[in-house]
């Protein structure tokens, strides 16, 4: 379904995607700084003292740190906010790049996380973190396909994957290790 004046998809749930992506790019505002405070902390309220993890831990936190709050984090958020600000206008052949840039980004992320060892209090922050670039790389594929073939169903199961991706980075951000 397209507009006639514009030629451009119908987008029913414009809003809902908009919210979403912004509260995404909240979600990685919040995993970023949660994280960043408890690898300079360098304590765990989760875990007593007596099962700190060996002394090659906090590497791997560091590690798990400078993905989230590193070049490949920067990008993960610039591309999203770019993917909304050009949703938000209309511009569908720039959305769709953003799309295609978002999920290459995110696979680019992915492969970082996946290959970093993270101490055992970082692994449920670290699950979800795939967990939600991975909802976030595959909406960008369905909000691409969608909108070059002006298919609002699977612009609105991008929606939902946004949504889920959202969920997990915000779950995400709660689960990262705090100051004592």
């Amino acid at each position: 379904m397209t507009n006639a004046v514009t030629a451009a998809p119908v987008l029913p749930h414009k809003r809902h995607i908009l919210r979403n992506i912004i509260l995404t790019a909240l979600g990685v505002v919040l995993l970023a700084g949660t994280v960043t405070a408890a690898v300079l902390s360098g304590s765990d309220t989760r875990q007593p003292a007596a099962s700190k993890p060996p002394a090659a831990a906090p590497t791997s936190a560091v590690a798990f740190a400078h993905i989230v709050n590193g070049p490949l984090g920067h990008r993960f958020t610039a591309d999203l906010a770019k993917l909304s600000t050009d949703f938000k206008a209309g511009r569908w052949p720039a959305t769709e790049t953003d799309a295609i840039m978002l999920f290459n980004d995110s696979n680019r992320y992915l492969a970082a996380m996946r290959a970093t060892p993270v101490p055992p209090a970082y692994q449920a922050a670290r699950r979800d973190t795939i967990a939600g670039v991975a909802a976030f790389r595959d909406g960008a594929a369905y909000l691409r396909d969608g909108i070059a073939a002006s298919d609002t169903k699977l612009i609105a199961q991008s929606q939902l994957l946004t949504e889920q991706g959202t969920n997990l980075f915000v779950q995400a951000s709660t689960e990262v290790p705090t100051k004592q």
